[in-house]
């Protein structure tokens, strides 16, 4: 696979994991409850429980940006790699 082809992959992949992983911390934007939340602790990623105050999801899926990028990328992928509106607001 050519060098170019590996980064697009690796960038996708890496978006997709890096969402998964602030996923139950995502909506916390008070820097106090964040620390009462994480206690200073540096390894919070895949956090358990869920401190997301809006909802609560299974830990390691996505958040909905992750879901919309996934369902974008495969109606891409799907329409030959050309954005088609109409493919894309009927995929799942």
């Amino acid at each position: 696979m050519a060098d170019l082809e590996q980064r697009k992959i690796a960038a996708i992949v890496g978006a997709c994991v890096a969402d998964a992983a602030a996923q139950p911390l995502h909506w916390v934007y008070n820097d106090d409850v964040m620390q009462s939340v994480t206690q200073d602790r540096e390894d919070v990623e895949f956090w358990v429980p869920s401190a997301n105050p809006y909802y609560k999801i299974e830990g390691g899926r996505n958040t909905c940006y992750g879901d919309q990028a996934y369902v974008m990328l495969k109606s891409l992928v799907d329409s030959g790699s050309k954005h088609n509106s109409y493919h894309f607001v009927n995929s799942d």
